[in-house]
């Protein structure tokens, strides 16, 4: 039986601009995702994801710390991610990101990113490169060009996935929009084939994809946040996936 375990979703990659957007100082939070499985038959089970960070914010660096249990299939991975956001000129900054999962029977044992973000005028364009360590190496190079309007930031990007000789492209769009206690709305469409992988090993494929997914993050106080995310992804000869998430954040200045 063809389980789909992970997606590489190149769409829910787009960067967060974090360093951007983050408060000068500490936060912590935590948060819980529930993703339904949209079937019926007992084999299909709904994934879980337990996550909690903390994250300091300096004048030209954000560093983030996180770990997670993700439950998927009866199979559970536990991992640690480190983000770090870092100024490298006027206009220009830049993301890496490394996660670990020792053991891991769904996602890559490691994986690294890194993107490089350059400003000019209102527009931001990037590039990227992902490479996740399964028992076959899946590399994902991007490209994105991004516009500031207001309190808005709207990107489009586009990424291609090799593996094994093998290629797919993808398409993303996002909206943010920075709101006056600190948070944010965002909303991401995509579509594209990727890289996934089927059932524990794991095994990859080439799939066609779809993605929605709305996210909310607001400040009730100015220590206290709540975050909250709906969505819906789609799998070529699979039941879609429809996540729901709540967090909460705690900072400190």
């Amino acid at each position: 039986m063809r389980r789909i375990a992970l997606v590489v979703a190149a769409a829910l990659a787009v960067p967060t601009a974090l360093a951007a957007q983050a408060a000068r100082g500490f936060t912590f939070g935590t948060a819980f995702e529930h993703q339904r499985i949209d079937s019926n038959l007992p084999q299909w089970e709904d994934w879980q994801t337990v996550s909690g960070f903390a994250q300091f914010r300096g004048d030209d660096a954000t560093v983030r710390a996180e770990i997670a249990t993700q439950r998927r299939f009866g199979l559970r991975d536990q991992s640690a991610t480190f983000d770090l956001y870092q100024t490298l000129g006027a206009g220009r900054y830049g993301h890496l990101r490394f996660r670990t999962t020792p053991d891991a029977d769904v996602l890559p044992n490691w994986d690294v990113r890194g993107e490089i973000f350059q400003g000019f005028g209102a527009w931001e364009g990037s590039a990227s490169y992902w490479h996740m360590d399964f028992q076959d190496v899946v590399r994902v190079v991007g490209l994105g060009l991004a516009r500031y309007a207001g309190d808005w930031y709207l990107r489009a990007s586009g990424t291609r996935s090799t593996n094994a000789g093998e290629s797919a492209f993808s398409g993303a769009f996002l909206a943010r929009r920075a709101t006056a206690d600190g948070g944010n709305l965002t909303l991401v469409v995509g579509r594209g084939e990727e890289v996934v992988v089927l059932g524990a090993g794991p095994t990859i494929d080439l799939r066609t994809t779809s993605v929605a997914r709305v996210e909310v993050e607001r400040w009730v106080t100015d220590t206290f946040g709540l975050t909250a995310a709906l969505g819906r992804h789609t799998f070529e000869g699979a039941p879609s996936r429809i996540p729901i998430s709540v967090g909460v954040q705690l900072r400190r200045r």
